[in-house]
């Protein structure tokens, strides 16, 4: 995310819920002004108005699915998704009635889980000097995580042609956009398909803010795709408008809070610099959470 981007979510939490006068069932969402600021917060995508981006760089499909990433977050939350796994174990992770939302190891809706995270990209979207700084940043990002880490990434490239968030033969798709509301924009494992994008603006190919680089805003958003939140959320409000208890509320700490996590905002540090680069407890975390790679557990 953008220094720049304000958000209204932090002021949320402390927001009663309006008292249904008849004193039977839940308020009506329109009726809850929790869910009003939540929504004003999010802000919709030029190209594609019907993807609202909210904490800084997720993304929900239409206003049902910012109402259900509101309810997850805020209570009433729907039954969890077929595909999506939890762990009962304790980086910081995100959390859904006491269990860590990990990738799973299958997905009924998808050609693969946590093992066969394949994904097609959106040629037309992006520029030729573009697609050729990207594909080699992707190669990276996600060999920073699946080099250590027991889940594994593989482009599709025979599927760039048809290549959208309707395509049911990836796990997910990627795409360039040019609002410069953020560097880039993921998507977290309980998510369905058609919100599972990762959506790369113009500016990430060109930015140097606070040590940022493309490869190292990939590493970042494929944290996200493997359930890990902004940690920089422990710091309550002192940086951005994020905080643990009023904005996402139900996240665990895998690992003590990591002021070098790759999950850390840059401009968050002391130095506000680094940018987004796996840190030793990053890796420490990830791997209690998915397992060590094969390819590591063969060269014990």
């Amino acid at each position: 995310m953008k220094p720049s981007v304000i958000l209204l979510i932090g002021a949320i939490g402390s927001l009663p819920a309006c008292v249904v006068e008849d004193g039977g069932g839940p308020p009506e969402p329109a009726s809850d002004p929790r869910w009003e600021l939540f929504k004003q917060s999010a802000i919709k995508i030029s190209d594609d108005p019907e993807r609202y981006v909210f904490g800084g760089d997720m993304i929900a499909v239409g206003e049902a699915g910012l109402r259900r990433e509101f309810e997850h977050y805020f209570g009433s939350a729907p039954a969890t998704d077929d595909g999506v796994a939890t762990a009962a174990s304790a980086l910081t992770i995100d959390r859904d009635a006491g269990g860590d939302i990990l990738l799973a190891t299958s997905y009924q809706d998808s050609v693969g889980g946590r093992y066969n995270l394949t994904y097609c990209i959106q040629r037309n979207t992006f520029t030729s000097a573009q697609l050729a700084a990207l594909q080699p940043a992707l190669d990276l990002a996600q060999d920073s995580w699946n080099g250590l880490v027991n889940v594994a990434f593989r482009h599709e490239a025979s599927q760039d042609a048809g290549c959208s968030a309707a395509n049911p033969n990836v796990f997910f798709s990627v795409r360039s956009v040019s609002d410069g509301i953020f560097f880039a924009s993921s998507y977290f494992p309980r998510d369905i398909r058609g919100a599972r994008e990762l959506l790369v603006d113009d500016s990430a190919f060109t930015t140097t803010a606070n040590g940022r680089d493309l490869q190292g805003i990939l590493r970042h958003e494929h944290g996200h795709m493997l359930g890990f939140r902004h940690e920089h959320i422990w710091l309550n409000g002192q940086c951005t408008t994020e905080d643990l208890e009023s904005d996402f509320g139900d996240a665990a700490h895998v690992t003590p809070y990591d002021v070098n996590s790759v999950m850390h905002y840059p401009q968050c540090r002391p130095s506000m610099s680094g940018g987004y680069r796996q840190s030793k407890l990053d890796y420490q975390g990830a791997i209690g959470l998915y397992g060590l790679s094969t390819a590591e557990i063969m060269n014990l």
